[in-house]
């Protein structure tokens, strides 16, 4: 029964003294796992993603697309015919940064004036550590070029 009560001593000893020191531990430690995911694999890490669909529908298969680029140039496409994947080369993704930041499209407003009814499209583009979505058709012409570059890659 001693032997319990002292680890139990020691116990809340420890517990009180990380409570005191926790202003000097816990940002260091907190640093080392920020850190740690800041190193994340560029094949995890989506650059890219554009989600549509349109009508009329034929009964069979779908009216969508969902395309999703990597930061590795990994491309997945899903469609109403399946999963597709591909390895595009490593200057498509310096295009698609190169192209991302010709158009401004990042620092841009991408506002809906009036939507369109038989078509829909929401997108995604990571750039410099920032996430901007978009819904279509606010930055129409930006997309059209950002979309000519995947066009132009089949």
């Amino acid at each position: 029964m001693k032997a319990i009560r002292l680890f139990l001593l020691v116990l809340i000893i420890v517990g009180l003294g990380l409570l005191a020191t926790q202003g000097f531990w816990v940002p260091k430690f907190v640093a080392v796992i920020i850190k740690y995911t800041d190193e994340a694999d560029p094949s995890q890490i989506i650059i890219f993603e554009k989600r549509s669909s349109w009508g009329p529908c034929p009964d069979e298969g779908g009216c969508f697309e969902f395309v999703h680029l990597y930061e590795s140039g990994k491309l997945v496409v899903e469609d109403g015919e399946g999963k597709h994947e591909s390895q595009l080369p490593k200057d498509f993704v310096e295009r698609f940064n190169k192209t991302v930041e010709e158009t401004g499209i990042m620092q841009k407003k991408c506002l809906v004036s009036s939507p369109i009814l038989d078509y829909g499209a929401s997108y995604t583009i990571v750039h410099n550590g920032r996430e901007k979505k978009i819904e279509f058709p606010g930055c129409e012409e930006e997309l059209k070029v950002i979309d000519a570059l995947f066009m132009a890659q089949d």
